[in-house]
Parts: structure tokens; sequence; C-alpha cells
């Protein structure tokens, strides 16, 4: 009741209902003295004829609540509850308000009396309906015999009292019947107070205008300026404050939500401000579920922290594309070295904790395998002449169907990870073969304790394309180097062979000039052997 009388239309509405009542009330007065000329008529329309009501309705409301209160225990029904429900927290309340109003004009000190007793016994009577109503709450309280004769004492309680209310409001009833018709005689006395009546009247509905019309100004006329100046003033952009003032109304009302939402603003705005220096983590809650604005800056602020992370992804995966794209350049003595830096390097930046990179041996062309050429943080010992078939456990597997392996469910006798709180077993494997131009040319195993995201998959994947690319360039290399060494070295014994197959035709011709020089000698000889030989003949 008191907020819609400080409401807006209970505080416009008063002024109105109270120059109606005060219009209702000259009229009747007026009525009154023209008909009868006499002042009688307004006790008659104030005392006489609304107590001889009041106390027929007060009758009829006794009776009723006794009846209904019977009802309740022994007949009981939702619509005879509901009605004394209503009796007791509607109806008799307002016969009360009644009853005090008439009290307010009753010199009477009999009346006051029996209205005073009346009043005690109702009072009685509503408390036991109440304990009654208590007593029976439920559908099911009737299976307690307890909870019933409970009802029932009371209702015995109630009935004799009920009867003396109404013997006594019976007797009022007559009495004041009595007193109405002496008021009717002496109705010729009235007319000496009706000019008088009439212009108090007319001095309380002035009065009641002109301090509705003040009143109107100072609390709807006023306050509603104010916030168009406000509005106006905010939907320029500009954020004023705006105090909190005590009152209950529906300006007070609005100017609430208004305050609200030019904090509401404030805040927004404040939050859109540490979104644009890059402060994702500020809080913000929105207004409600049908903010708006509220709701799209939360948006915004999840696209742009969605959108931070694919960048800082790709930060992430390009410097490291160019990290090992350096490696991969600037390494050139030897597939060991090459693979030694790659596996250490991956594994860090991966964050991951054991690594393998395994290259395929083709020295056999018939007889190809896989052997591990560099780990890092694995045992190497176990591991370090591993040799593994096409087909083979998951990296022979990924060789052979030349595809990436991610395993989350690793077995728990698969591999441990060691590390300084002992040996564990891995949360993940990840399998990638080294692959360019749909030539396999190793496989890379990586193993850690935290699941790998999709960005580092496919990072790895890109990745692993480069490394074959270097690691067929480096093998071509070596293979170049080899033959270059083998060439050199067949080169080296070929002059050797060369030396020395001068030397020997050096030998053979000096041999063969000491041959002929013999030669020349031993045919001199025989030249003079023959000579000799003719002249002693």
């Amino acid at each position: 009741m008191r907020k819609i009388i400080n409401s807006l239309a209970g505080k416009i509405f008063s002024g109105y209902i109270t120059i109606a009542i005060v219009a209702i009330i000259s009229f009747t007065f007026c009525i009154s003295t023209l008909d009868n000329n006499d002042k009688i008529d307004k006790r008659i329309a104030q005392v006489g004829l609304p107590s001889i009501l009041l106390y027929k309705d007060i009758n009829m409301k006794a009776s009723e609540t006794g009846n209904l209160s019977r009802s309740w225990i022994f007949n009981p029904s939702s619509k005879d509850k509901d009605l004394l429900t209503k009796n007791l927290e509607e109806h008799w309340p307002q016969l009360f308000k009644r009853i005090n109003a008439i009290d307010e004009y009753v010199e009477n000190q009999g009346h006051r009396d029996t209205m005073a007793l009346v009043e005690k016994n109702i009072h009685k009577m509503l408390l036991l309906s109440k304990k009654i109503t208590k007593a029976l709450p439920y559908d099911y309280s009737y299976s307690s015999d307890v909870s019933v004769d409970l009802a029932i004492e009371l209702f015995d309680k109630l009935s004799p009292i009920e009867a003396q209310t109404i013997r006594i409001l019976n007797n009022a009833i007559h009495t004041h019947s009595k007193n109405l018709e002496r008021m009717k005689i002496e109705k010729a006395k009235a007319g000496s107070s009706l000019s008088l009546t009439l212009f108090i009247m007319m001095i309380v509905v002035i009065i009641t205008g002109i301090t509705s019309l003040i009143s109107a100004k100072r609390k709807i006329i006023n306050p509603i300026n104010e916030l168009k100046r406000v509005i106006t003033v905010v939907s320029t952009g500009e954020m004023i404050e705006l105090e909190q003032l005590p009152s209950s109304d529906e300006i007070s009302e609005m100017r609430e939500s208004i305050r609200g939402m030019i904090d509401g603003l404030k805040k927004s705005a404040g939050f859109a401000v540490e979104i644009g220096k890059g402060n994702y983590g500020v809080e913000y809650d929105a207004l409600g579920k049908n903010d708006e604005m509220g709701n799209a800056l939360i948006e915004m602020r999840l696209n742009l922290v969605n959108i931070a992370g694919e960048d800082e992804k790709r930060a992430w995966s390009t410097a490291g594309m160019a990290k090992f794209g350096d490696i991969l350049r600037n390494t050139n003595d030897g597939v060991e070295e090459l693979t030694n830096n790659i596996i250490s390097n991956l594994v860090s930046y991966l964050g991951a904790n054991q690594g393998g990179l395994f290259v395929i041996n083709d020295s056999k062309p018939k007889d190809k395998f896989l052997e591990l050429k560099a780990c890092y943080a694995w045992d190497k010992k176990k591991f370090i002449n591993m040799r593994i078939n096409e087909g083979e456990g998951l990296v022979g597997q990924a060789w052979q169907e030349n595809d990436m392996l991610y395993i989350t469910d690793v077995p728990d006798d698969f591999i441990k990870i060691t590390s300084g709180l002992g040996d564990a077993n891995p949360t993940c494997f990840l399998i990638v073969p080294l692959t360019v131009n749909d030539e396999i040319f190793g496989v890379i195993e990586i193993a850690s304790f935290k699941n790998m995201e999709d960005y580092q998959k496919d990072f790895v994947f890109k990745l692993c394309e480069s490394i074959a690319s270097t690691l067929s360039t480096a093998k071509t290399n070596e293979r170049t180097k080899s033959l270059l060494e083998h060439s050199q070295q067949q080169a080296e014994e070929m002059r050797s062979q060369e030396e020395e197959m001068r030397q020997n035709i050096e030998e053979m011709n000096a041999t063969q000039e000491e041959m002929q020089r013999k030669e020349s000698d031993l045919t001199a000889i025989i030249k003079d052997l023959k000579l000799k030989v003719d002249k002693n003949k």
C-alpha cells in the first residue's frame, strides 16, 4: 500500500482523490442541508446510517466468519477456505478501518464502549479462526485426530463469542435506529450551518488544489525536467554523475535506471579502453542477458582473444620455421650433426620430453631399414643401434603407411620418460615420416608429458618436409663426397702406377741400351776373332 501511495500515479491521484472526496462530502452536506435544512443530516450521513450499516456488515461478517470456520472443520471446501482467508486478510481490516473512521465522529460514550467490546470480541474471533486454519492447513491435516480435536476445541471457544457479538450488534442496531429517528426530528435546527459548511468546503478544495499543484511541480515536473536534461547530455556521449535520491516513485525508479545506464556505459567504456590496451583479462559483466552492447563487448573480447591466440600460434610456427631453416642451412658437417641439431632443437621448441630421428639406411637396396641417427633425452645405450624394419612397430608403421601417427593412449610398458622425478609414462606420441616428393628419408618420433595442439602437429608435419629435403641433399652430398674421395684415391693410385711403369720403362730402356752396347761389343769381338782366324789361315 505504501508503495502505491509513494508511486507517481499515487501522488497524482491522491490530489485528485482528495479533491474528489472533499467534493463528495461537500455535495453530501449540500444535499443533506437543502433537503432537511439541518446539520443533523451530516450526523446522519456520517454517524447514524454508517453506524447502522457498519453494525449490520459486522454482524453479517461475524456470522459468516463463524459459519466459514465451522465449514473449515466439518465441511471443508476450497471455495469456503478461500472466502474465509479473504475475510481474515481483507474484509475484516476494511471493517476495522470503517469502525475507526466512524469513531472519530461519535461522541456517545455508550457507542464507544459498545464498539470497544465488539472490536475485542471480533479480535478474539479472528484469532481463533486463524488458529483453526493453522491447525488444519492442508488436506492431509484432517487425518490427524489431534489437529481436528484442536480445531473443534477452538471452534467451541469461538461460538459463544460469535453469539455474544451478534447479540451486542443487534442491540446496537436497535439503539441507533431510535437515535436516527430522534436526529431526524432535530433536522430543523441544521439550516444555520449550511453557509459556513459550504464556505469551509470551498476553502478546503482551494487549499487542496493549490497544495496538489505545488506538490506536483516539486515532485513530478522538476524531476522530469532534470531527467530530460540528463538524457539530453548523455545522448551527446558525455557521461555525467547522477546522485542517488531516497525516493520510491516511478520518477525515482527512472532516475535510478538512467543512473544505472550511465554507470553501465562508463563501465563499458572502461572495458573497451582496457581491451584496446590488450588487457583481455579485465573483468566485465553485462547488465543482463538482453544487454546487447555488453554482450557485444564480451563477444568482441572473445574474438580478440581467439585472434591473438591464432596470431601467437602463427607467430610461433613462423619463428619455428625460420629457426629450423637456419639450422638446416647452416649445418654442413654431415647427416649426424644435422640430425642431432634437428632433434634436440625440435624437442626443446615443442616443450616435449624425448625425441628420436630415424634415417633410412639404403646402402643395400634389398635390405633397407631405419636406424636411429640422433636422439634427445633417450636411453642411448638401449636405442643407439636400433634397427627398425618397414612395418615394425609404430615407427615402422609410419614408414610403411607414409602417414603421421598421433597416439595418446600409450601403453604403460611402451616406453618411460626419465626425469628428475623418476620414470613416467608419456602422455602422447607424435610420429611423422620425413617425406619429400613421395619419397621417405626417415621418421621423427616425439614423446611428451603434455598433449600436443593441432598447430604444433601441423608445424612438425610441415617442418618434416624441409628436413626430408635437407636430408636428401645431405645424403646426396655425402655420396658425392664419398665418390669424389674414392675417385681421388683411384687417381692417386693410377698416378703411382704410372710413375712405377715409367720407372720400369726407363729401366727397360737402360737395360735395352746396355744390351745393345754389349751386343755391339760382342759383334766387334766376333769380327776381331774372325779377322784373326782369317789371318792365321
